[in-house]
């Protein structure tokens, strides 16, 4: 999976993780908010985009859904990213 990018954001009685930072497979930076209470994430936001990302829907800003975080397992990822690097060498 993903490994959080930047420090927790609060340490204290309450919860050790209530928001970081992961970048996805694509390179875009997401924020990602977590319940204090329960720790359970509430909210997913693109906070940059990945220079070379193929998904239109990843503008900064934009809230994502928890199954856009996983990793690409079929390998299709790859494929898009080294057709993307192809092009913009042309």
């Amino acid at each position: 999976m993903y490994h959080a990018d930047a420090r927790l954001s609060y340490v204290g009685r309450i919860m050790l993780a209530m928001s970081y930072t992961v970048t996805l497979w694509c390179g875009c930076t997401v924020y990602v908010s977590c319940n204090p209470a329960t720790g359970i994430a509430h909210s997913r936001i693109v906070e940059a985009r990945g220079t070379v990302c193929p998904i239109r829907r990843h503008e900064v800003g934009a809230r994502l859904w928890l199954w856009e975080l996983l990793p690409d397992t079929a390998g299709q990822a790859d494929t898009v990213i080294a057709h993307t690097l192809t092009q913009a060498k042309h």
